[in-house]
């Protein structure tokens, strides 16, 4: 259609404005008329299916590194034949299995441990030695093979042909299209999106949803920061036909070559993903860009070629029809970017889908279509959540250098706490430096740079990389034990951090607080945002500071996410203000028996009369600190909390006081205290999905009042029955054995829940994994078996409130709490 004829034909209203028309642009536009919505307008600026998805290699797989993308991923395979015969149109689509081998026995490890996670979610899957693997695809060299996982039901489809199809549907669903069609701008009013400006003028809706691909990082972005896709250059190369080449051949994966080979019409697509990607686009994709091709880089790609060969010795003796260079969107954690973005009303993202947006389209369209319509998500889709991103990682210059790592990260091993190189310090604690000298070996979270552990007197702290117990694993195990025999001093700072002000700050904070603000100056609080459904938003600390002032914490990575929730909550309350001071304060916590004792001799002099009041005066070496307890670790701990510009002295003060045997911590330790507590941490095991009820939190709910909030009627009705399914806490027999979250529970053979937090091991005899399964109210002191990697691994069942104290959440009798 001629950019004349689309500017007449493009309307002035719609209810919903899809931008983009490539694969994910199409779904979404299919499935938004599936779940109900009548009037949606997809605009393309060039031609459906332009852009990246018409290259891509049409692989539909389900070899996915968490338990949501797989299942998105499953559901896109089982959509697959519906769409055909509901549209009558072909997607070339076809079932023929894949053989994703290796060299590495890290590698086979990690495909034991997707067999496990395969097998609870009803997909077949099965770990094969070499010569089954040579038996699946017979023009493969397997003598340097240690085994392969062969998943019998992936498949393969056309990528045009599977957007077309997806196009026909959401056609048949009244759908308008209009081609030719930039969208320049969104139209912005009182902070919510209520049209796009295109190149034929306005065009009023209700809701944006951005499927732009390689141009959702610009859309907007002088206005609202833009997306975080940065587009780099991906190559493959097609070979011609032969008679060598069996018809119907599985898909092969060498992940240790970055190799994908698929066969089509008895030619082989042959791709690969550089380790180091050459980026694209870096200021604006070209106007003119549709179908274009980018030049090939032969010398950069020759390596990965002679990989193939030497693993399909077939392709030496093929020539080479077509070099393919095109460019695709990667995130700077290589997940795709799913959901509302922050900051701004009525507009959706999705984007960023790095190479798996063939294979996760249906189920993608389908969650995020159901989340325009209902207006909350109804699937756990926080690992693919826009609003896990911090702000900074939208900068231009750090997308540019995280994406040249981050492309080649989507082949690369999927460690546990598996680091990047690039793009880092951009977040560094005001005790960055004093950690720095004691040994931190820096982690990244949520852009933090966080000690993850500390490495002994003249030691080189670096990461080293297991399954199962890594190399630095006694280091950690004398941290947890100073918190057990003495004090372990733990740097917090990065603990998200919101200020509600004004005089309406305890009536507004009353409408989504799940228990009462109205507490005294100097008292603190443990809370929960839920939604209309009766899940967990948010866990936060709550500190009243003054009469018109709160603070509340929550999660690191949930910053941004929390952020919006409460400023689109509490938007509507007169006399309010929610101000982000992540950055104002420094947080650290003391744990151990001998944490308040360390706290006397740096210089505290005050007394809490109640478990939770808070010290508002404290003074800590130089430092004024607030001081509270934290009761959920279940140990001694102690949070100090105090102005940025003073945490540098506040700690060097609590330092030079602590005990002897005292040390600094790291975050796994941290995180082993929490799991073995028990704490549920939101994200991990709690979610939005999860009612409080199952996971034991169910004693920060008020109900007994008339006091309303959101959330409360629905938790009124969850409150009349048991949970179906909830929380258990595990501690393994097996003290060597590493979980890592995913792992499926067994009772008496069968699959009754899964893993949703673990910990490293560090001391003998505690809870290590929290689960969530079927009848968890049955099983305190039972036995059950975790599913590890191919074997089964026996697990004491342990009482959630005798790990916890009897403290706060688990018996109510205290009136709580903590920081974050």
């Amino acid at each position: 259609m001629p950019a004349e004829s689309a500017r007449a034909d493009a309307p002035s209203t719609a209810q919903v404005v899809v931008v983009g028309g490539g694969v994910i642009g199409c779904s979404v536009a299919y499935h938004l008329t599936k779940a109900g919505c009548r009037d949606v307008l997809l605009l393309e600026r060039k031609s459906i299916g332009s852009g990246t998805s018409w290259h891509s290699l049409g692989v539909v797989g389900v070899l996915r590194q968490s338990k949501t993308t797989l299942k998105l991923a499953l559901e896109t395979a089982s959509l697959l034949p519906r769409l055909e015969r509901e549209t009558g149109k072909s997607t070339g689509y076809s079932v023929r299995g894949s053989v994703n081998v290796t060299t590495e026995p890290a590698r086979l490890q990690q495909y034991r441990r997707f067999v496990d996670l395969a097998g609870s979610v009803g997909l077949p899957a099965a770990i094969v030695d070499p010569a089954e693997a040579q038996r699946l695809w017979p023009r493969m060299s397997v003598d340097d093979l240690i085994g392969a996982v062969h998943l019998p039901s992936e498949g393969q489809c056309n990528p045009l042909d599977l957007t077309q199809a997806y196009l026909a549907g959401a056609r048949q669903g009244g759908v308008r299209v209009v081609e030719n069609l930039a969208v320049r701008d969104l139209k912005l009013e009182r902070g919510a999106v209520v049209g796009v400006e295109t190149d034929a003028g306005t065009i009023r809706c209700e809701t944006v949803i951005n499927c732009g691909g390689l141009w959702a990082r610009d859309l907007a972005r002088g206005r609202l920061g833009g997306a975080a896709v940065q587009a780099v250059e991906h190559n493959y190369v097609v070979t011609e036909f032969s008679e060598k080449i069996a018809e119907g051949m599985a898909i092969l994966r060498d992940p240790d070559r970055t190799l994908t080979v698929r066969e089509d019409a008895r030619q082989f697509s042959v791709g690969f993903n550089e380790r180091r990607a050459k980026l694209f686009a870096k200021d604006a994709v070209p106007e003119d860009f549709a179908f274009d091709q980018l030049p090939p880089d032969h010398e950069a790609a020759l390596p990965y070629l002679e990989d193939a060969m030497r693993r399909v010795p077939l392709l030496a003796d093929l020539g080479i029809r077509l070099f393919m260079c095109g460019p695709e969107s990667v995130t700077p954690d290589t997940r795709y970017l799913l959901g509302p973005v922050p900051g701004v009303a009525n507009y959706f993202i999705a984007a960023g889908f790095s190479g798996f947006g063939i294979g996760n389209s249906g189920g993608a369209g389908r969650a995020l279509a159901d989340w325009v319509v209902s207006g909350a998500p109804q699937d756990d889709l926080w690992d693919v959540d826009v609003r896990r991103v911090p702000d900074y990682q939208r900068n231009r210059s750090f997308l540019q250098q995280r994406a040249v790592e981050a492309s080649g990260k989507l082949f690369a091993m999927n460690w546990p706490h598996r680091q990047v190189d690039l793009g880092r310090r951009a977040r560094r604690s005001p005790l960055h430096a004093l950690l720095a000298k004691a040994g931190a070996c820096f982690g990244e979270v949520a852009g933090w740079e966080t000690a993850d552990w500390f490495a002994g007197a003249g030691e080189r702290p670096r990461h080293s990389y297991s399954f199962d117990k890594p190399d630095w694993f006694p280091k950690g195990a004398a941290e947890a034990r100073a918190a057990f025999e003495s004090a372990a001093i733990a740097d917090r700072s990065l603990v998200s951090k919101f200020l509600v002000v004004g005089d309406g700050a305890e009536a507004a904070l009353s409408t989504v607080t799940s228990r009462d603000p109205a507490i005294a100056p100097g008292s603190q609080r443990l809370t929960l945002l839920l939604n209309e459904a009766g899940g967990v938003e948010a866990i936060m600390t709550l500190l009243r500071l003054t009469q018109e002032s709160f603070l509340l914490l929550s999660e690191a990575p949930c910053q941004v996410r929390d952020l919006d929730l409460l400023r689109r909550r509490l938007a509507a309350c007169d006399g309010v203000s929610v101000v982000d001071a992540t950055s104002a304060f420094g947080l650290v916590e003391i744990i151990g028996p001998e944490a308040e004792a360390s706290l006397r001799r740096a210089g505290w002099r005050g007394r809490l009369a109640r478990p939770n009041d808070c010290d508002p005066e404290a003074e800590i070496g130089f430092a004024p600190v607030r001081l509270g307890r934290n009761l959920r670790l279940s140990r001694p701990s102690w949070f100090l909390l105090t102005p940025s510009e003073s945490s540098v002295a506040m700690a060097e003060g609590l330092l030079a006081a602590a005990s002897e045997g005292a040390r600094l911590i790291g975050r796994h330790v941290y995180h082993f205290l929490r799991t073995s507590a028990p704490e549920p941490v939101w994200g991990l095991a709690v979610g939005d999905q999860v009612s409080p009820f199952e996971v034991g939190l169910d004693c920060l709910v008020e109900l007994s009042g008339a006091r309303p909030f959101i959330g409360r009627e629905a938790a009124l009705a969850a409150s009349r029955d048991a949970p179906e399914r909830g929380l258990v806490a595990l501690c393994l027999d097996d003290q060597e054995a590493v979980l890592h979250g995913d792992e499926p529970l067994l009772r008496d053979g069968d699959v009754i829940g899964d893993v949703v937090q673990a910990a490293y091991p560090f001391l003998p005899g505690h809870a290590v994994a929290l689960g969530i399964c079927r009848g968890a109210h049955q099983l305190v002191g039972q036995r059950l078996e975790v599913l590890l990697a191919g074997r089964r691994c026996a697990a004491q069942c342990l009482d959630l409130a005798v790990l916890s104290g009897a403290s706060h959440c688990m018996s109510g009798s205290l009136d709580v709490d903590s920081a974050a």
